[in-house]
């Protein structure tokens, strides 16, 4: 299971850097941006992730 989840980010880390991700619709450029602003901690967690929400108002 874990040499799984080690394939998988890789695949998706590969998938960030070649354009796969970005070039998604709708919101690929936003996916990515967000996993640019995500800070891991000494101890790999993902400590402080924002998000975007466009939500529109009344």
């Amino acid at each position: 299971m874990k040499n799984s989840i080690l394939e998988n980010a890789r695949d998706f880390c590969q998938k960030l850097k070649d354009g796969t991700v970005e070039n998604q619709l709708p919101d690929g450029s936003e996916i990515l941006s967000s996993m640019n602003r995500a800070t891991i901690d000494e101890n790999g967690h993902i400590v402080d992730r924002l998000t975007n929400a466009f939500i529109p108002s009344q």
